[in-house]
């Protein structure tokens, strides 16, 4: 999944193709990215930059219960789109999440 606050659309893709589904409590930003990445076959860029430094915390992670949301959200919203996958798949971020704790890039930004 990309991080959601590096993901660029521009205003065109909105119109054509929809904003974000309210009816995701959570996941309504993943809900637009697979629809646009992955339905729609919008091409895509990578950027090998950070651009955002974000801390843990917000409503997608500050409970067990707001994880089980998201994740049945994603996996919704995967099964809307014929997005191939199934809960062990989603659940299995978690484990490149842990090395993202030790393994950080470096940022292009100087620090002052």
């Amino acid at each position: 999944m990309p991080p959601h606050p590096t993901f660029f659309v521009r205003k065109e893709l909105y119109e054509e193709f929809g904003g974000f589904d309210m009816s995701y409590r959570i996941c309504a930003d993943f809900d637009l990215m697979v629809r646009i990445l992955y339905r729609e076959k919008v091409a895509s860029a990578y950027l090998p930059e950070v651009l955002v430094r974000m801390r843990n915390g917000g409503i997608s992670t500050c409970s067990l219960k707001s994880t089980l949301t998201i994740n049945n959200e994603m996996l919704k919203a995967c099964r809307k789109y014929g997005l191939n996958t199934n809960l062990l798949l989603i659940y299995s971020k978690y484990f490149t999440k842990v090395s993202q704790l030790f393994i950080r890039p470096e940022s292009s930004i100087a620090h002052t």
